[in-house]
């Protein structure tokens, strides 16, 4: 028995519910990134990375070896680190 099904959608709405969630994803690193940065600056890079490193797998990601120096060493200066999207939103979708 062969059943066509299809599925219409609003790509649209798809594209600013996706938008909307980039944003709050975004916006949740950047409230950990600032915890972090309270906790963190101007402490000696061997204290940095640990927590760096579990801010980043905390949200699925991760960071090389080269990477996680230069973001903790930036802390470490007293950098803020701060992850912005485009404004135009996401392209492709």
């Amino acid at each position: 028995m062969d059943m066509d099904i299809k599925i219409d959608f609003d790509e649209n709405a798809l594209r600013t519910l996706v938008n909307e969630q980039v944003q709050q994803i975004t916006q949740d690193a950047n409230n950990d990134m600032e915890a972090l940065y309270a906790r963190c600056s101007r402490r000696p890079l061997e204290e940095i990375k640990p927590e760096l490193k579990a801010v980043f797998e905390k949200r699925g990601g991760q960071l090389s070896e080269p990477e996680l120096t230069d973001y903790a060493q930036r802390i470490h200066d007293g950098v803020k680190i701060v992850f912005e999207v485009d404004p135009n939103g996401l392209k492709g979708i």
